[in-house]
């Protein structure tokens, strides 16, 4: 499994503290990261592909690269990721 983590640099300022609590918690839970900013060429791009219209967004991707959780604005709670985590 791994992690994108949608982001929108231009626009970090609070949600940095928001991002860092996640970016922690799927380090603990050994899942690869991918920050992806929305605001590159590659990022708008990959963001279009998985349908992400707000930053920050986060999709957790099985093994086979289907995304098989996502959650935009709102990123999910311990429990939330405990479940998805859980579910992959």
């Amino acid at each position: 499994m791994k992690a994108l983590l949608f982001y929108q640099q231009s626009e970090l300022g609070v949600a940095e503290i928001e991002l860092g609590q996640l970016e922690r918690k799927l380090d603990e839970d050994r899942l690869p990261i991918e920050k992806i900013d929305v605001e590159s060429r590659r990022g708008s791009e990959m963001a279009e592909s998985y349908a992400i219209m707000v930053a920050p967004a986060l999709v957790l991707l099985r093994e086979d690269g289907v995304a098989q959780a996502a959650w935009q604005s709102d990123l999910p709670t311990n429990d939330q990721l405990q479940s998805a985590i859980g579910y992959i």
